[in-house]
C-alpha cells in the first residue's frame, strides 16, 4: 500500500504540471506574431518635418504621381511633407536617365551619425514612360521610403504581402502596390 500511496501523491503534481505545459503551449499559440518586419537603412532626417521639391523634366503624369506618393507618407505616419521652391530635404527629379535597369532611385547627399544631409530621388522616364500614373506613383512613394530611412523589405510571396518597400519594381506594378502600407508605416513612425 505505501506504493500506491506515494503514486498518488505524485498524481495531482503532475497533473498540475501538465496543464501549466498545456497553458504555455497556448499562450505562445494564440500570441499575436508580427508577420511584417520592415528594414531600416541606418540613417534617418532631424526632423519629421521635411520639405521636398520636384523637377519634372520629361513625361507625362509626374506631378500627380509624386505630389500623391509624397503626401501619402505624410498623410499615413507621423512625417510632414511640405513643397518648397528653395533648398529641400528631398528632391525629386524626374529624366530620361536610359535603359538602366532601375525605375528610380536614391542618391544620398551623405549619412552623418545616422542623419542624412540631403536625399535626391531620381525616377526614370526611359523605363516608367510608358507606364500608368499610379505605376509611378508607386516608384516615387518608394524611392520616398527610402529617403526616409527604410530598407528593402522582400518578405512574402504573393501579392496580399508585398511592400512598398520591396526591392523587385516590376512586381510593384504587377501587383498594383502604388501606397504605403501597414509595415512601411510602422518602419517610418518607427524612425519619427
Amino acid at each position: 500500500m505505501a506504493a500506491s500511496a506515494s503514486g498518488s501523491a505524485h498524481t495531482p503534481l503532475l497533473a498540475k504540471l501538465a496543464l501549466l505545459l498545456l497553458l504555455a503551449a497556448l499562450i505562445v499559440a494564440v500570441a499575436p506574431q508580427r508577420a511584417e518586419a520592415y528594414n531600416l537603412l541606418g540613417c534617418k532626417y532631424t526632423t519629421k518635418n521635411l520639405t521636398f521639391r520636384m523637377a519634372v523634366n520629361v513625361g507625362t503624369g509626374y506631378p500627380t504621381a509624386i505630389t500623391e506618393a509624397v503626401y501619402d507618407w505624410s498623410g499615413n505616419t507621423d512625417v510632414n511633407f511640405t513643397g518648397t521652391s528653395g533648398t529641400p530635404n528631398l528632391q525629386i527629379t524626374v529624366s530620361n536617365y536610359g535603359n538602366t535597369g532601375w525605375y528610380g532611385r536614391i542618391s544620398s547627399g551623405g549619412c552623418s551619425r545616422g542623419l542624412w544631409t540631403y536625399q535626391h530621388a531620381q525616377l526614370n522616364n526611359t523605363l516608367l514612360g510608358g507606364k500608368t500614373t499610379q505605376n509611378k506613383r508607386g516608384t516615387a512613394a518608394h524611392e520616398v521610403g527610402h529617403a526616409l530611412g527604410l530598407a528593402h523589405n522582400d518578405s512574402g510571396s504573393a501579392c496580399s504581402s508585398y511592400k512598398l518597400m520591396n526591392s523587385f519594381g516590376d512586381l510593384q506594378h504587377a501587383c498594383n502596390i502604388y501606397a504605403t502600407r501597414t509595415d512601411d508605416r510602422n518602419g517610418v513612425n518607427a524612425l519619427y
